[in-house]
């Protein structure tokens, strides 16, 4: 009897869904993206339309790295994935399912349904599937045909992007159970549409906001208290505090205390980029340092780590350990290091302890120094946050970097420092003197450690993380959300006098 039951509620939720109209015409929408892959083709040289009827090489559309063709679909599917199906996407299925609760306890619907020997509970959990197979059915479409366009057209394969299947159905089991609780209690499709809007507008900032106060805390404290009291060298000590106003410390602990609480939609995404990462992982990655380099331009090779000979002596002993090298066919190579910051204490009189941590620019001067014949060319320039230098040949970089060229017979030497919490890292290019620098630029220009803050979020999002952090957290304590609002919605339904 019960097997049987199930299966009625299931089919009942699944006609639900095939004979709604919205539905249709939303699987015939998703078709758009789907023919965009089929008719667009992204190869290593070109791009194309219409299978090859029109093209354009990758220079001609402003894209020069030798991993345009990778940026390039990683920058649509982003765009598609994340963007239209994450938000819009869930929103539409939002509009087009939340009428199912309200007309079903209508005077005349509920009559009939609410008189057989079913509970308002299972009714009220059939709906809600209605909704996840909505969803679900829409997006699986979506994902396979994009999969098949690229896989046919482009000859790239990407099955890491079925993660987005799970992701987008993911967002709207959360969202969906928010709308069907208004819907019950109001009993209104348009305010389950507002309100529903509004609780994932206010849940988006609520973690944003946190999210966007713990990075500029990490980065850098909002005031620098200065110390009088001289060290053995004659300078001033600068100790950093963080002395915001007490209202400003109270909001960062309410965002905190809501992005612990509420559900955390925005991580879908974010969970969904690591799980298409790991199929695809970045060639290295330092979580602690919050510092990645995606991949390894086309046109490059890796080169084993012992065989790397470093371009001037001094590099080795001042820079530290090899993590990455690589060659091109231009004939440069690219030596990635790294190496921890040197820390010193002073204990003062009053029994206070100071720790200072080696600063960027004192580990550029002893590497001069180090380097002795090694003058610089070009000098060294020390950037503010998040500044860029279009013709350093370095990345964007959330903390000052610096960087010198020296020549060492017919090759020139570049190297650029980077300072990424409690490490120094490093980036050696040697390149023939007559090889033009924007050709070997390419493997710095593939670094991914760019200062965005869904990226730096992204970087500390990993199993073993505190709670504000952690994958396992985000999901447990969503999906608890949701089962609580539905449980309030069917207990809600129970009371209704019809």
């Amino acid at each position: 009897m019960l097997a049987s039951k199930t299966r009625a509620l299931v089919e009942d939720a699944l006609f639900q869904v095939l004979d709604n109209s919205v539905f249709r015409i939303l699987a015939v929408v998703v078709l758009l993206p789907i023919l965009f892959f089929f008719v667009v083709g992204f190869h290593p040289d070109e791009v194309s339309l219409l299978w090859g009827t029109w093209s354009w090489s990758w220079n001609d559309i402003g894209l020069t790295t030798p991993d345009a063709r990778s940026k390039a679909i990683d920058t649509v599917l982003s765009i598609l994935i994340d963007g239209l199906g994450g938000v819009f996407g869930v929103l539409f299925c939002i509009a087009a399912t939340a009428f199912f609760v309200p007309r079903m306890i209508e005077k005349g619907a509920a009559d009939l349904l609410f008189h057989k020997p079913i509970s308002r509970a299972a009714f009220y959990f059939s709906r809600y599937l209605a909704g996840l197979f909505f969803v679900s059915i829409l997006s699986t479409i979506l994902i396979a045909g994009v999969f098949a366009g690229l896989a046919l057209v482009s000859r790239h394969v990407e099955p890491g992007i079925f993660w987005s299947t799970l992701t987008l159905t993911y967002v709207f089991t959360i969202i969906y159970s928010f709308c069907m609780l208004v819907g019950v209690v109001t009993r209104s499709t348009v305010a389950a549409i507002l309100l529903t809007v509004l609780f994932w507008f206010f849940n988006s900032c609520v973690h944003g906001g946190w999210s966007m106060m713990e990075m500029s805390r990490e980065i850098g404290p909002f005031v620098q208290v200065e110390d009088h009291e001289a060290d053995s060298d004659g300078a001033d000590e600068t100790l950093e505090v963080d002395d915001r106003p007490a209202l400003l410390r109270w909001l960062h602990t309410s965002l905190y205390v809501g992005h612990l609480i509420l559900p955390k939609t925005g991580d879908a995404g974010v969970l969904g980029h690591k799980l298409r990462q790991a199929v695809s992982p970045p060639v290295y990655e330092d979580i602690d340092a919050a510092f990645r380099i995606e991949r390894i331009p086309s046109d490059w090779t890796r080169l084993p780590a012992g065989d790397v000979q470093p371009g001037h002596p001094a590099l080795a002993a001042e820079l530290g350990e090899v993590v990455l090298a690589a060659a091109s066919d231009a004939g440069a190579v690219t030596v990635v290091r790294r190496r921890p910051l040197e820390t010193s204490s002073r204990t003062f009189p009053s029994g206070r302890v100071l720790e200072r941590k080696e600063k960027l620019s004192g580990a550029y001067d002893d590497l001069l120094e180090a380097l002795g014949e090694g003058e610089p060319v070009d000098g060294w320039t020390e950037f503010p946050s998040f500044g860029y230098d279009e013709n350093a040949g370095l990345p964007r970089l959330d903390a000052a970097n610096a960087r010198a060229t020296f020549l060492a017979g017919e090759r020139a030497i570049e190297v650029g420092l980077m300072r990424r919490g409690d490490w120094i890292y490093s980036f050696e290019l040697q390149r023939p003197l007559e090889s033009p620098p924007d050709e070997v630029y390419a493997f710095v220009e593939a670094l991914d450690v760019s200062p965005v803050q869904s990226d730096w979020y992204e970087q500390r999002f990993r199993a073993g993380a505190p709670l504000a952090y952690n994958p396992t957290y985000s999901v447990l304590s969503s999906l608890a959300f949701a089962l609580l609002l539905l449980a309030l919605g069917a207990w809600r339904l129970s009371r209704i006098d019809f």
